[in-house]
């Protein structure tokens, strides 16, 4: 009977220290299993079987809720994505939208002032044709004026040369005149001769005579002047009718023009005609079109008005706290050790944390940095000549216009603890080629990083800002959830505040007690891949100083392979 107790005492003791040990831990370690010694009893080897068949279970439909927040977190960062493109395109198209129904609008008043114009247009066209009407009936006018003037001309023109043909015959008539005086004055001379000769009785004879030479002698006078008279006739005559047959020629030109004329007015009344029923088909379309604008405008509005509701819509899905639920859930679960791949990156990630505190630690005890220095949150951008002091961790010589893009930044302590951090992160990156450290501040001022994110400045930016990033400041909300892991009320901080706001509001940076605050997130990149990132909270002298950031691929529906083989 002694012996019995005994054996019975041992296995209840057993069990006893086994569930003392399972639930007095912070981490419930739900990996270790309740052995009994041999000579146990039946029932307390019944006992122990059932317990770690119920700790089997568990621990199976734990690790399984895990894989399963895992899938679903990678699944949320995915469709995050996802939705920050719809959202982006939402935006782009509510943009375009309403650059569509500014231009539709623009244009429809445009057609407006068309419209109006084809209506002046045929306005302006009846009365032009009504002109040309007018220009024609007046050109008839003109042409019948003309011919009668050209008639006129003609028959002035004829009658100069009538007068001309009269006064050739004038001009014979005077000299028959002038003969005939010249006969006269020699009848009268023999006449003389011969009363002389007749002395008394030839008187009465003389004097006829002498009547006879005076009047020859006028005659003669007459004559001149006659044919002096008729030769400025002629004159004048002649240059009339000269005149005359310019002024014809001249008037058959302008008859002949006029009559082009006519003939061109008669072609662009029938242009005219044309033109004027093309206006007014112009202006009924034009009107008709103005009429449809309006109702694309109108439609076209209201599908903006739905880019926009869409847009914001889009936007505020993206901003469903999905992720923070799968963090909290993330949370929960660490409070077992289910001998998971995330607790071995936990584990791994905890040791490292540990090796970059001693080294912050040690810059401080040696004399490296001040408390004051390590503590700094005042941050200064390399730019111009300053851009030369990052040379000692890659090259540089290729940054253009002075200064990075995007900016880095430079603190009072950050170059001084720079190389053991290095050589520490260049182990790391040796021994964990599936893992990625980043050291950051509570500001998520990236202090150290992975290598592969240390490369040489190439002067492409497209290149650059994927493969160098250390000394950046990033800002978007995973990052400073990261950057303040464990912080209660940290993100409701202003970016790269001072410490003294943190604690101005009610933001307790003393190390608490218990295991180092840890926060895992899934974040999807631009590039389409979702990465897991684990973040430790890091802290000097007891307060808080930063995060560790530990990035691995994030497991999907298609495996779930472990990132540390």
């Amino acid at each position: 009977m002694s012996i019995l107790a005994t054996e019975v005492q041992n296995g209840d003791r057993c069990i006893e220290e086994f569930l003392e040990r399972l639930s007095s831990n912070a981490t419930i370690d739900l990996t270790v299993r309740c052995e009994l010694p041999s000579d146990s009893s039946a029932l307390q080897q019944r006992c122990a079987r059932s317990l770690n068949a119920f700790l089997d279970r568990l621990t199976a439909d734990m690790r399984d809720l895990a894989d399963s927040s895992s899938v679903n977190a990678a699944a949320v960062a995915r469709n995050s994505l996802l939705l920050t493109r719809v959202a982006n395109a939402a935006v782009d198209q509510s943009d375009e939208t309403a650059t569509i129904a500014t231009c539709i609008h623009q244009t429809a008043q445009a057609v407006d002032v068309v419209a109006t114009s084809a209506d002046a247009t045929r306005g302006l066209t009846e009365e032009l044709v009504s002109a040309s009407t007018r220009s024609i009936d007046a050109l008839e006018h003109s042409l019948d004026a003309l011919r009668r003037l050209y008639e006129g001309v003609k028959e002035a023109a004829t009658s100069a040369s009538h007068v001309v043909q009269l006064s050739s015959k004038i001009d014979s008539v005077v000299d028959v005149i002038d003969d005939i005086s010249a006969q006269a004055n020699m009848l009268a001379i023999n006449a003389a001769i011969e009363a002389a000769h007749a002395g008394t009785a030839g008187r009465g004879f003389a004097v006829v005579a002498s009547e006879i030479k005076k009047l020859a002698g006028s005659t003669r006078t007459s004559t001149k002047e006659i044919a002096e008279l008729v030769k400025t006739v002629r004159e004048s005559v002649e240059s009339a009718r000269e005149g005359t047959g310019h002024c014809l020629t001249l008037s058959d030109e302008v008859r002949t023009a006029s009559l082009h004329v006519r003939e061109v007015l008669h072609t662009m009344m029938g242009i005219l005609d044309k033109s004027a029923a093309q206006v007014v088909a112009i202006a009924a379309a034009v009107e008709e079109q103005s009429t449809t604008l309006r109702e694309v405008s109108r439609n076209v509005e209201l599908l903006n008005r739905h880019a926009a509701e869409g847009a914001q819509d889009a936007k505020s899905a993206t901003e469903l706290k999905l992720a923070d639920l799968s963090t909290e859930s993330y949370a929960i679960l660490s409070r077992y050790r289910l001998g998971t791949d995330i607790e071995a990156i936990r584990d791994v990630a905890t040791g490292v944390a540990a090796e970059i505190e001693e080294v912050l630690e040690a810059s401080l005890t040696g004399g490296t940095v001040t408390e004051a220095e390590l503590f700094d949150t005042d941050y200064v951008e390399l730019k111009g000549t300053a851009v030369l002091r990052l040379a000692r961790l890659f090259r540089v010589d290729k940054v253009s216009g002075g200064a990075f893009r995007p900016p880095k930044y430079t603190t009072t302590y950050d170059e001084k603890i720079e190389e053991p951090l290095r050589v520490l992160f260049d182990r790391l990156a040796a021994q964990h080629p599936s893992l990625t450290f980043v050291l950051v501040d509570l500001n998520s001022f990236t202090i150290m990083h992975h290598k592969d994110f240390r490369k040489d400045i190439t002067g492409n930016d497209a290149v650059d800002i994927l493969t160098n990033r250390v000394k950046r400041i990033f800002e978007d909300p995973a990052s400073m959830r990261a950057a303040r892991t464990g912080l209660r009320n940290g993100t409701s901080v202003p970016l790269r505040a001072k410490r003294s706001e943190f604690t101005s509001r009610g933001v307790d940076l003393r190390r608490p007690a218990g295991p180092r605050k840890t926060l895992l997130q899934m974040y999807a990149r631009d590039v389409g891949d979702v990465l897991a990132n684990m973040s430790l909270a890091l802290y000097v002298r007891n307060h808080y100083w930063g995060a560790l950031r530990v990035a691995f691929q994030a497991p999907d529906e298609r495996a779930l392979e472990s990132p540390l083989h």
